[in-house]
């Protein structure tokens, strides 16, 4: 069926309630920003220059979101040909180590894109002997965490949309997906039967932040891992997990300080319900699909008396992961959030709570284990450390996102402003690299 707009799917419906939960919680949108370790800077007025080709061909990145005849959400992009300036900003900070400059960056990360229809933001750090930390802030709701690896990927190139060839050109438009009504209902009732499943006990989660403080910063700690070390822990979650099986060794790492946490709080009780995200591109359509999120999820359930006995907890991660992939959540999860589309986004507020208390996951994991940055010279500057920073969605305020990068594993921690004191936030940094560290010199 031939098409023009870029109709929403029922996972970008999803990560548009949670920009709308996220903005009306903590006073920010659902955004991101991947940050880039440059050894210098990189060539900035021809970076200006490819940005503003880039919004030029790809005016999505201006756009917002409106409802065609039939109801269902699209994405209207925004005016071909229209001037503005590109969005960057250049901080010279001489003076300043990398913990400065990386601080500085998340600061830039609370403030709001430039307007409504903007949804990309860069920022340009010169510090200590010449060295740069690049970040681009983005909006979940038109780029997921790979997707924004590739945009860099194709920027660091020096590569305009132009001289994309045909078969690697972003798709910009989508169907409506109005069909397939049985599988999509059937859908529905699973899903339905595992939040009931994972709602019983309640879940357990920290108290959030008072409303009165808005808007909510993000706190974002940052943990790296040397390629030795990065790939030695790589290799024990396979061997624990399984074949090409990396989350339920690494979650487990990840739980257990945390319960620690929660008991201390005496929060620990309930179920520890944790959300990860699971990339489903195919590897030939990467750059197809560069835009908007193509991801799912799995929930995983956890209770206190499991994290405090003696039971292997990556098995236990590893047996639900099977579980779940057995009864295709991930693709139920797809099918059931098409049935969402028709609501508008204040109802689809009301009705997030309705699930699981109103408490969304007592933490967000996820885990990119292949980089969609190819290149490692990024406009003359070579690349030598990729991570993340995110804004992470209030409930429940606190995310661990891991990612590797040419052997390096890097943990970040976001917790927003409040969930964590200063002396929990020590703790968990301390417990989490001794477990990581232990597992990458497990012989």
């Amino acid at each position: 069926m031939f098409h023009k707009k870029r109709y929403l799917t029922g996972i970008d419906w999803t990560i548009n309630v949670l920009d709308s939960i996220t903005r009306k919680v903590s006073g920010h949108g659902n955004s991101s920003q991947v940050v880039l370790c440059l050894n210098s800077p990189p060539d900035i007025e021809r970076l200006k220059r490819l940005l503003m080709d880039s919004f030029q061909h790809f005016p999505l990145l201006r756009g917002s979101i409106k409802r065609a005849w039939n109801l269902c959400p699209y994405w209207r992009p925004g005016e071909r040909g229209s001037f503005f300036e590109p969005p960057l900003t250049v901080h010279e900070k001489p003076e300043s180590d990398f913990a400065e400059a990386l601080s500085l960056l998340v600061q830039q990360l609370q403030k709001p894109f430039a307007n409504t229809g903007a949804h990309l933001h860069f920022n340009v750090i010169k510090y200590r002997d010449n060295q740069t930390l690049l970040g681009m802030h983005f909006d979940h709701r038109v780029l997921d965490a790979y997707g924004a690896e590739l945009l860099l990927d194709i920027l660091g190139r020096g590569m305009t949309p132009a001289d994309l060839t045909q078969n690697n050109l972003p798709d910009l438009t989508e169907p409506s997906h109005l069909n397939r009504w049985p599988r999509r209902f059937i859908a529905g009732r699973e899903i339905n039967r595992l939040q009931v499943s994972l709602s019983k006990p309640a879940v357990a989660s920290l108290p959030a932040p008072p409303k009165s403080e808005l808007p909510v910063s993000t706190r974002i700690e940052l943990l790296t891992f040397p390629p030795d070390i990065g790939r030695a822990i790589r290799l024990q979650a396979e061997k624990e997990s399984g074949p090409l099986m990396l989350i339920p060794a690494l979650l487990a790492r990840v739980l257990q300080p945390l319960h620690s946490i929660f008991s201390q709080r005496g929060e620990a009780r309930g179920n520890y319900v944790i959300p990860v995200s699971i990339n489903q591109r195919l590897p030939h359509e990467s750059w197809r699909k560069l835009f908007f999120n193509h991801l799912s999820f799995i929930f995983f359930c956890l209770t206190a008396e499991e994290l405090e006995g003696d039971a292997d907890i990556t098995e236990k991660i590893r047996q639900q992961l099977y579980e779940q992939m057995k009864r295709r959540i991930p693709e139920n999860i797809y099918h059931a959030s098409m049935l969402t589309r028709i609501a508008p986004l204040a109802l689809m507020r009301r009705l997030a709570k309705i699930p699981l208390g109103g408490k969304v996951a007592t933490c967000y994991f996820a885990c990119l284990k292949e980089s969609g940055l190819g290149c490692r010279q990024f406009l003359g500057s070579q690349v030598n450390n990729l991570f993340h920073t995110p804004h992470v969605p209030i409930p429940p305020g606190l995310g661990v996102f891991l990612n590797f990068f040419d052997g390096k594993l890097n943990l970040t921690l976001s917790h927003a402003a409040g969930i964590l004191s200063e002396d929990e936030v020590s703790l968990l940094k301390n417990e989490l690299y001794s477990r990581l560290e232990k597992m990458g010199n497990n012989p």
